[in-house]
């Protein structure tokens, strides 16, 4: 009912409102929707905010993936793979800089996606995308935090130089 509210108000699309239904339930929404949506769109706008894993898992744990077609079940699972193999690479990598922090008397926090996975905030990994660590430091401790990461072979990304001050590069 509310979901021909929104689609009557032109608040949201198709693919908007069910993209908000699998990830917060935020009203109920019929099935039959699924009929009706351009999988290509749905596609363009997760993609967009890096929410392909989550949509993925969202959907398998309200068993709602027999809806799909076949083969976008089969492209979101890929990716949600993909993503929680490089989510476990990552943290394995975030403990290896806490570690290293921790010895060098480092006071420090991630932040962001880092964050969410070593707090245990995901019942499922997989779930988040992640594209860096994210770290804070002490303004006395970035020089010496820089270098020691460097030291360890954590660089730079790319020659794309942050116009805030505060920050050192990806």
């Amino acid at each position: 009912m509310l979901h021909n509210i929104i689609k009557k108000r032109k608040l949201l699309s198709d693919e908007e409102a069910l993209i908000n239904f699998i990830l917060f339930d935020v009203y109920p929404i019929s099935k039959t929707i699924f009929k009706t949506i351009n999988y290509d769109k749905l596609i363009k706008i997760a993609s967009a905010q890096l929410m392909l894993p989550a949509i993925y898992i969202n959907l398998k744990r309200k068993f709602l993936l027999k809806n799909l077609p076949a083969d976008l079940i089969n492209y979101l699972e890929e990716i949600y793979e993909i993503n929680k193999n490089r989510n476990k690479a990552l943290s394995k990598e975030i403990y290896e800089i806490s570690s290293l922090l921790n010895l060098n008397n480092i006071d420090y926090a991630f932040t962001k996606g880092a964050a969410i996975i070593i707090g245990g905030y995901l019942k499922d990994i997989g779930e988040r995308m992640v594209g860096d660590i994210d770290i804070i430091v002490h303004k006395k401790d970035i020089k010496k935090t820089s270098k020691l990461l460097k030291k360890n072979n954590y660089y730079q990304k790319s020659n794309i130089q942050e116009f805030n001050h505060r920050h050192l590069p990806r």
